[in-house]
């Protein structure tokens, strides 16, 4: 059904460019380039309907920074009860499924202060060894504050009481306009970032979903998963399907690429990525 409506939409490496300079046309006699019409195809989709139960529960409602972004509960992340906390099983978190369909990553919102511990102990059950911040430290609803301690200080999580040694690989991204629904100014910077995410997942065993986290767990975590899925799909494939990865992406959790930028941007980050590791031959790009 869906090839029927949409079409063959997989690409091949070498005709990526191509496909993308004749998307960025305008189409006929409309305003509307052929990259927004595809977009809007976006929101064609059918979905199966999902709840939202668990998160929208009174004793649940004060964890989730907006009240627009809750995870589903079908791939909802769920702790397990902790005998000194009274409804300590929520976090506002999703599963989000990969290339391979395995369960790749987390997408979660900054922790609110009163939220940190449950945070920490999704780290440790989740066996989480990478996590990647997409926010700008800060004060207020749109920053997060730091949720780790100084070198001078210990934080205490009374969940955590074993001398158990976990290690964690922090990234942090700083080049995101603070706008809602923007995206950086080029491309490369990410896509860099999500080669060193990949390498540093690759090398530990036994680690759980790479973890990501921005203000709500929306746009910005959803072009960094997206564009990640399609890293791998390039190099397994060498042929992408930009608009499925999008379709999947969105059908995970709210609010993931809302905007035609966010979308646009996939595209741009993936011929950066083939022009500056050299994968094939689509001469000068400007991107």
């Amino acid at each position: 059904m869906e090839h029927a409506q949409f079409g063959d939409t997989e690409i091949e490496v070498r005709h990526l460019r191509d496909h993308y300079e004749l998307l960025k046309e305008k189409v006929g006699d409309t305003d509307k380039t052929g990259l927004a019409i595809e977009f809007e195809k976006l929101g064609d989709v059918i979905e199966d309907p999902k709840t939202c139960c668990v998160g929208t529960m009174d004793m649940n409602v004060g964890k989730n920074r907006y009240d627009f972004i809750i995870p589903y509960d079908l791939n909802r992340v769920i702790l397990p009860p902790s005998p000194s906390r009274d409804h300590s099983s929520y976090i506002n978190a999703s599963f989000i499924q990969g290339y391979d369909r395995s369960l790749s990553f987390i997408i979660t919102q900054d922790p609110l202060e009163t939220t940190i511990v449950e945070f920490w102990r999704m780290i440790k059950e989740q066996s989480i060894t990478t996590l990647v911040m997409l926010s700008e430290i800060g004060e207020g609803k749109t920053k997060c504050q730091p949720y780790w301690p100084t070198e001078e200080e210990e934080k205490i999580c009374d969940y955590i009481k074993n001398n158990e040694k976990h290690t964690i690989t922090q990234f942090q991204f700083q080049e995101w306009p603070c706008s809602a629904g923007t995206v950086p100014e080029n491309t490369l910077g990410l896509v860099t970032l999500i080669e060193a995410v990949q390498q540093n997942q690759e090398k530990q065993i036994g680690s759980g979903p790479i973890t990501v986290h921005c203000s709500g767990g929306g746009d910005r975590s959803s072009v960094f998963v997206t564009l990640s899925v399609l890293v791998q799909q390039l190099k397994a494939e060498e042929r992408v399907d930009i608009f499925q990865a999008a379709r999947y992406t969105r059908s995970q959790r709210h609010c993931m690429l809302q905007t035609l930028a966010q979308y646009d941007f996939l595209y741009r980050g993936l011929l950066e990525y083939i022009v500056s590791r050299n994968l094939c031959d689509m001469g000068d790009t400007q991107l």
